[in-house]
């Protein structure tokens, strides 16, 4: 199963002059090195909001440091997020149905597995279907007030909780973004600024999708990150600046296509370490992926502690809506042409 190619679509969106609130990178195939993921460029309210985690970080490290000798130091974070969940599933007509209860499970299956680890639990609250053609293109769509008006009406919870929405006919070069966490004090007490906060996916990426080498559910897993305030292992595509401002994610220049055989990449070879080819913030395809770093899992606690937790609700009506059971590969999908 294939989407079909929307490049004319977004270019003549662009030529429109439309304002958005998701400005949209140029498209791989005018770009190929650019990489699938969407998730704007950080502003510069973020670059500040780091500095504030960065100290926060450094103190903490210090105190850790004195209070457990450091042969014996492996750190451990303090407590587990429990993360909020509301799934929107947007179709075209030709597509209804194509992304089940199932498969959607199995998403949340994925960014469970991948996160516990690392102290986030995503608990899933809602699923909404939506039928409408326009506006399965996502952020892509051709018509940037309709989506915005879709998304003031859809958007569920505070800042603190997750909206994914999955469309089955996003762009097939594109297949994710995320907004990350806006650092603007108090922005999380403002609906009206908090719209938009979420992340799209392309349905052909989630576990048993059609796009091959990235149909394991981790571009959710990435662009979950972005949520989380992380940036690419690559930022900056350069070896001596900040890159990620990360310390324990090494010097990287470019993202890693696929997964090299040998398993080394080194687009820095003057500085410390290979490319972080398995960090789930590089660009690698889904069986390449492995891992966060400490410090990139400590990032994100502290981001979303100050920056998205302040807002956090009570739902006296949280349940799982599915059992926990294992899935069987191909169950979560219905068969269904995609155009």
């Amino acid at each position: 199963m294939k989407i079909g190619k929307f490049l004319a679509v977004v270019l003549a969106f662009a030529k429109a002059g439309n304002a958005r609130r998701f400005p949209l990178p140029p498209s791989n195939l005018s770009n190929p090195d650019r990489g699938w993921c969407a998730t704007p460029e950080p502003d510069e309210s973020y670059f500040i909001g780091i500095k504030d985690v960065q100290a926060i970080e450094a103190r903490d490290a210090r105190v850790a440091g004195k209070l457990v000798p450091r042969s014996s130091f492996f750190p451990t974070l303090r407590w587990t997020w429990t993360i909020y969940t509301f799934v929107h599933v947007v179709e075209s007509k030709v597509n209804e149905g194509l992304v089940t209860d199932a498969a959607i499970r199995w998403q949340i299956k994925v960014l469970n597995d991948t996160y516990n680890p690392y102290q986030f639990k995503f608990y899933l609250v809602k699923v909404q279907h939506y039928v409408d053609d326009k506006l399965s293109m996502g952020p892509f769509s051709s018509d940037a007030e309709y989506f915005d008006d879709f998304l003031r009406k859809t958007r569920t919870g505070q800042y603190s909780e997750l909206n994914i929405y999955i469309y089955s006919n996003y762009p097939e070069d594109e297949f994710g973004m995320c907004t990350m966490p806006n650092t603007e004090p108090l922005i999380w007490a403002m609906p009206e600024q908090i719209y938009d906060d979420g992340c799209h996916i392309n349905a052909g990426s989630m576990p048993g999708g059609w796009i091959e080498g990235y149909n394991m559910g981790y571009t959710a897993v990435h662009e979950v990150g972005h949520w989380l305030g992380l940036m690419h292992t690559f930022q900056g595509h350069n070896c001596d600046g900040p890159g990620d401002m990360v310390a324990d994610t090494p010097a990287q220049r470019l993202p890693t296509k696929g997964c090299p055989k040998d398993g080394v990449k080194d687009t820095c070879p003057g500085k410390e370490g290979y490319d972080a080819i398995h960090n789930f913030m590089d660009y690698s395809n889904d069986p390449c992926y492995r891992n966060f770093t400490y410090l990139q899992a400590v990032r994100m606690h502290n981001m979303y502690g100050m920056y998205r937790s302040k807002s956090v609700s009570v739902h006296k009506d949280v349940r799982k809506l599915f059992p926990d059971e294992e899935m069987e590969k191909n169950d979560g999908w219905k068969t269904s042409a995609v155009t």
